[in-house]
């Protein structure tokens, strides 16, 4: 249970790093909606999904998700634009918001990812702890190196 608490806290992290950069940005702003809690958690699921995975789906799929999480757009608004049904909409939307779970359930790029941070951060922490302890020339290059990656991370 702790692990995937800590595996959607670090989750979110990444999220609202890339929401600052503006990936995303504008599903926050979505004042005129009330979002209840297993919403926002599907949200931020099929953003950072996307964010991962997207360019696995087609360039309708990929459109249709751009268009529905990030510009905030109603089925019935994306058909108008595309000349299709609202139906048909839905249908591309479900379908790739499907895709995005299976690729996810397979491959688990995302807990893998999400994992490797935490335990990279942790590692972080104690030889931190241990160079303090010590005035250890080499830890204190080894702690700049893990820390240059960890940053590096937040501008992907």
């Amino acid at each position: 249970m702790t692990l995937i608490f800590l595996s959607r806290l670090i989750g979110l992290i990444f999220l609202f790093k890339s929401l600052t950069k503006g990936t995303f940005a504008n599903i926050i702003d979505r004042s005129s909606k009330k979002i209840d809690g297993d919403t926002m958690e599907k949200l931020l699921d099929i953003t950072m999904m996307y964010d991962y995975y997207g360019n696995l789906l087609t360039e309708r799929e990929r459109d249709v998700i751009d268009k529905y999480y990030n510009e905030d757009l109603s089925l019935k608004e994306i058909a108008d634009i595309n000349g299709v049904s609202k139906q048909a909409v839905a249908a591309s939307l479900k379908r790739a918001e499907k895709k995005l779970y299976d690729y996810e359930e397979k491959l688990a790029l995302i807990k893998k990812s999400n994992k490797a941070t935490f335990f990279l951060e942790k590692i972080y922490d104690d030889l931190s702890k241990v160079s303090q302890a010590n005035d250890n020339k080499e830890i204190s290059e080894i702690l700049e190196e893990i820390r240059d990656f960890l940053n590096s991370l937040e501008d992907v």
